[in-house]
């Protein structure tokens, strides 16, 4: 009966942990900006890039804008830019071994780290999607003021697709800090493997068993595109780099460095 007091703080502690050091304020602030930046993007590409070609000798001309443009605008940035930040969140989290006395600390008094681990990881990756699902929402919303009727069915996948692009990377990250002490070094190999996936998309026959394939977000608003292998590879990614990743923050041996 004592133990459940005890959880529930520690939940309770990683989200205010969350909101006091600004790092949710961070989250949902970057995915909001571009859920209501990217629409206005699609709606005014033709005046913008007009106005920058302001000459006689050029003239730009963009297709009219459609709905799908409006909720890509959003993901393209938000996939991108915004995973960026919750990597840095959940790596930040969850590197328990980044400071070797609070390492000895946290062991001292847990010996399975996977109670300390887990809420950090899933609150992390919890504020991660609760902000790209808000940001989705604004574009949402800007998108059928400025442009169009959104498509729900369209809508749908774009959600999905991008809940389980995320969590596969943010898992990776996870699993990267059984590894790395350091935050910084974990952050940016973390950031780099986001970056780097962009490769495959030479490899179509890779790419159809990989995340990355969620990385084409108009196919997948349109419903071109096949999910169900690279669902079925992000949730396998996501649950070896966690299981991986608990195995390794509780048998890693902590030396000074």
């Amino acid at each position: 009966m004592a133990r459940a007091p005890m959880t529930m703080s520690i939940w309770a502690t990683e989200w205010l942990r969350l909101w006091r050091t600004r790092r949710l304020v961070a989250l949902i602030g970057v995915f909001l900006f571009f859920g209501f930046l990217g629409p206005v993007f699609a709606r005014y590409m033709q005046d913008i890039l007009s106005s920058a070609s302001n000459t006689s000798q050029m003239q730009i001309i963009v297709a009219a804008p459609q709905p799908v443009d409006g909720i890509v605008g959003y993901t393209g940035n938000a996939l991108q830019i915004g995973l960026m930040i919750g990597i840095a969140v959940t790596v930040s989290a969850c590197a328990i071994d980044a400071n070797y006395a609070l390492a000895i600390f946290y062991r001292t008094r847990e010996r399975r780290m996977s109670k300390l681990l887990i809420p950090r990881f899933v609150v992390s990756l919890g504020a991660t999607l609760v902000a790209f699902t808000l940001g989705l929402a604004a574009a949402w919303y800007e998108t059928a003021v400025l442009i169009g009727a959104v498509d729900p069915g369209g809508l749908w996948r774009v959600w999905v697709t991008g809940v389980l692009y995320t969590s596969a990377f943010l898992s990776l990250a996870f699993l990267l800090t059984g590894f790395l002490r350091s935050v910084g070094v974990a952050t940016t190999v973390a950031i780099v493997l986001v970056l780097v996936s962009s490769i495959l998309t030479t490899w179509p026959s890779i790419v159809r068993w990989s995340p990355v394939a969620f990385g084409d977000q108009k196919s997948i608003y349109m419903g071109d595109a096949s999910l169900w292998r690279p669902a079925l590879a992000s949730l396998a990614i996501s649950l070896v780099a966690v299981a991986v990743g608990l195995y390794r923050g509780q048998h890693r041996q902590l030396t000074r460095s």
